[in-house]
């Protein structure tokens, strides 16, 4: 990676503390002056040199530094740089206890750390470096094509009279949302910091977590103080909090900085709107030269719900026209040297979908396969762009710091560098910068303003990924590095956001009490909640439980979404944990509120309860009521209703289901389920299995995905497909092949039992299905029935095979997990073998 550059603006006064600095830097990484320039023996001229190579700005502020001219000179030649974005970093170090107030307002935002630490201001420094490493060719200025939208949103904020105060943009990841805005901003209002500051909310956030990072970009504040501040905020009264927020957005307009704030259902609700806090904050902010607040998400405001919001301006961001799509191409492959055909160029252009991150994507994967590669295996490269979620995990073969960086990220989503070098002190900076930049280039890590985050299009594949023991055990490690590194920390000094949530996440996952008092006060129900999902994916429910309960008592900090959330997720594990009293608490929580997302997961609660006790009827009902209620949207009521059609054996509406499922989210179980549905949809039709496409595209990603999960999906549903195909024996290989992989899961040994019955041997048969009995049983007191319904359709099939039509029809009768609709085809299906067996 390229030598990036700091440049050390300090009193020789101070030279004791900042020659320390710059030995961890290295003399490659920083433009530090041995003899100082404050003798005289370096010119403006010289000092002008270094500043125009320079990356980072770091000022050493101290009584010192403040009377020196030297220092208000490099401030001033810093200055132009800083807001034409050539300087892409600039970092304030508080290094005695000197005021913010004595430099230039401008500057006040940047201030990062009060220390005068050598350690911790170099480790800052080398953490600004590693961000800049990364990113090394993500900030190369490609910008092809969106005349639409960029004269569109010229033509927005570039009236005269009253002009927009918020920009709202939408669309999907990666679309170039945040680029735009920094391109028309830049161009509409030069003389602004052309590096926006950038807030990400996820999901389970909303005011208080916004205002926590606004303060801390507007204000110097020591640690306590901070604390101090955000509770204070908290109990305002909802205008005083919109204020708050609103006098600190003009405090950074006033500093010429763009704000950016991102997020998804933080953002922009299920129904269209803005969360209640966010609407108060639009139409709070008052109209000036340039806008004040860039909003940027997945969803749009719907039309009739703009007119609300007179002083903000509304765009989707689509994706690339194909020409243009071409042209950012073209640019990616010359700088990456990338040699290939203009045939190879138009194939790769198809399946980009004019997204601009898949185009970056697809020109670094061509340079890691080579001109040699891309001729021989070309096929195998463009199965990989058109499906990089899923292939190019496979492509890049993940080594051991690779997976113990991912498995960092996937724990705590965003990390500073900062905390980054922290949590990982044993990987060297230099192979650190590699692999990093390594991930990023391939789409698995991405920054986002002062963050590294986990890709969101990639969480639902890595969610429950098999991670190796040592991964497992760095985590571990990493955790304890991050609570250590706030052990020792004193009241007076600066810290970071991030600093603080890392090691308030750290000690929730590690189940460690928060003993620290600072620490203790500056957790929030969202940071519960967050680690109570980990909790979920992870089957500890009396912990999800535990967490989600101490979240909604503070529900007064967390949004109506999030509060919503932490009932939802209460009530699920309540189901698994069988445990009803908590279900019918979370019920009677669900009724007190009057938004449309309540009613939908209360009656998704109704359903999954039902569901799990195999009573399947009720069920659905209930997940048909959830559907109506805008879960046309939702990927967990999509999947749920396309299970149960398929179980019902009505294929068609079961394909719709599991398809718009697959669109939001393409899990390995969603795969799964629209697999089962085509095959079985299709079962007569043997020329469709053996040559549809689409087949094998699903079969690719169900194999990638479930591998790296280590589940039997595949092998599972490698036995239904050759079942259906009536290759009995390649059937049975799978089937088994299935078992062994997961000995332990019923309906991988339920489907052995249907490849058994489909072979003939239904004393095979029998025994698996007495064994799984058994296993019902002994888990009686918190299973989930529906495995049970399988497993009574099977009974009645094996006895309809060994014509045992009596000995079917008692089993049907008892059978009270099968729906109506699917006892009434099992009726009819022991009629029909009974009459033809007394016609033979």
């Amino acid at each position: 990676m390229s030598s990036r550059k700091v440049f050390l603006s300090h009193s020789s006064k101070d030279k004791f503390l900042v020659d320390p600095v710059f030995r961890q830097l290295r003399a490659a990484n920083a433009h530090f002056d041995e003899a100082t320039f404050e003798h005289g023996e370096t010119s403006a001229t010289a000092i002008f040199d270094a500043i125009s190579k320079t990356e980072v700005f770091a000022l050493f502020l101290s009584k010192n530094s403040v009377q020196s001219r030297w220092v208000q000179t490099e401030i001033g030649l810093a200055q132009h740089r800083i807001f034409s974005g050539r300087i892409s970093k600039v970092m304030v170090f508080l290094i005695d206890d000197v005021e913010p107030t004595f430099i230039p307002e401008w500057l006040r935002s940047y201030v990062y750390l009060r220390s005068s630490s050598p350690g911790a201001i170099g480790a800052s420094l080398r953490a600004a470096l590693l961000t800049l490493a990364i990113e090394q060719d993500s900030s190369l200025d490609f910008f092809e094509g969106r005349d639409r939208e960029v004269r569109a949103l010229k033509d927005a904020i570039s009236v005269l009279q009253e002009p927009p105060s918020v920009i709202t943009l939408a669309g999907n990841e990666g679309i170039g949302r945040r680029t735009l805005a920094r391109r028309v901003l830049s161009d509409v209002q030069p003389h602004l910091v052309r590096v926006p500051i950038e807030i990400p909310l996820r999901d389970s956030e909303g005011e208080v977590e916004f205002y926590r990072v606004v303060l801390a970009k507007t204000k110097s504040l020591s640690v306590i103080e901070f604390v101090d501040t955000v509770e204070a905020f908290s109990d305002l009264e909802s205008t005083d909090r919109t204020a708050e927020i609103a006098k600190l957005i003009q405090q950074l307009s006033d500093q010429r900085q763009m704000l950016f704030l991102r997020g998804r259902n933080a953002v922009i609700q299920d129904d269209g709107h803005f969360p209640d806090w966010l609407r108060r904050l639009v139409t709070s902010l008052v109209n000036t030269s340039w806008p004040l607040l860039t909003i940027i998400s997945r969803r749009m405001i719907s039309p009739p719900k703009r007119v609300d919001y007179k002083n903000a301006t509304f765009l989707m961001v689509g994706s690339l026209e194909r020409a243009d799509s071409r042209r950012l191409l073209n640019l990616w492959l010359k700088q990456l040297k990338v040699p290939i055909s203009n045939e190879l160029a138009d194939e790769i252009v198809t399946h980009v979908s004019g997204h601009p991150r898949n185009i970056q994507i697809a020109a670094r994967l061509a340079s890691e396969f080579g001109p040699a590669r891309l001729i021989t295996e070309r096929r195998t490269f463009i199965d990989a762009i058109r499906q990089h979620t899923i292939h190019l995990i496979e492509d890049i073969k993940l080594n051991a710091v690779r997976e113990r960086l991912l498995a960092l990220f996937l724990e705590f989503d965003y990390l500073s560098a900062d905390d980054l070098l922290s949590a990982v002190p044993d990987i060297p900076e230099d192979t650190l910068n590699t692999e990093m930049g390594f991930l990023h280039d391939h789409g698995l890590i991405e920054t986002d303003g002062a963050y590294l985050r986990f890709a969101p299009y990639l969480r639902d594949v890595f969610d429950r990924f098999d991670w190796s023991h040592n991964a497992e055990e760095e985590l571990s490690k990493s955790r304890a590095r991050l609570l250590e590194r706030i052990a020792d920390m004193s009241d007076a000094e600066l810290m970071s956001v991030s600093t603080l949530d890392s090691a308030i996440l750290a000690a929730l996952v590690s189940e460690k009490s928060i003993e620290n008092p600072i620490l203790k006060r500056a957790l929030l129900p969202s940071h519960l909640l967050r680690v109570a999902r980990e909790f979920y994916d992870n089957r500890d429910f009396v912990r999800t439980i535990e967490l989600t309960r101490r979240a909604y008592e503070g529900k007064g900090k967390l949004s109506v979404d999030a509060q919503l959330e932490c009932l939802r997720l209460r009530g699920l594990a309540s189901v698994r944990a069988g445990i009803p009293g908590e279900i019918s608490r979370v019920q009677e929580e669900f009724a007190k509120y009057s938004e449309q997302l309540a009613k939908r997961n209360s009656a998704f609660l109704q359903g999954f309860s039902h569901r799990y006790e195999g009573q399947m009827d009720l069920a659905e009902e209930e997940f048909r009521k959830a559907y109506k209620l805008g879960g046309d949207r939702n990927f967990h009521v999509l999947r749920e209703l396309a299970r149960l059609c398929s179980f019902r054996e009505e294929f068609d509406e079961g394909e719709e289901f599991a398809r718009a499922a697959y669109e939001i989210a393409p899990t390995p179980y969603i795969i799964d389920t629209l697999l089962e549905i085509l095959i079985e949809k299709h079962r007569s039709d043997l020329l469709y299995l053996q040559r549809d496409m689409e087949l094998d595209d699903l079969f690719n990603q169900l194999e990638v995905s479930a591998k790296s999960q280590g589940t039997s999906f595949y092998q599972r549903r490698r036995a239904h497909f050759y079942e259906a195909s009536r290759d009995r024996p390649a059937a049975l290989q799978w089937a088994e092949e299935a078992v062994r992989a997961t000995p332990d899961h019923i309906p991988v040994s339920l489907s052995l039992a249907r490849v058994k019955i489909d072979a003939g041997d239904v004393a095979g048969a029998m025994q698996i299905l007495e064994s799984v009995e058994n296993r019902f049983r002994v888990d009686s007191g918190n299973v989930d029935r529906r495995s049970r319904g399988e497993f009574d359709r099977l009974n009645v099939l094996a006895k309809i095979q060994a014509e045992d039509y009596e000995a079917a029809r008692r089993h049907l009768t008892r059978a009270k997990s099968l729906p109506a609709h699917l006892r009434v085809k099992l009726t009819n299906k022991i009629d029909s073998a009974e009459a033809y067996s007394r016609r033979t």
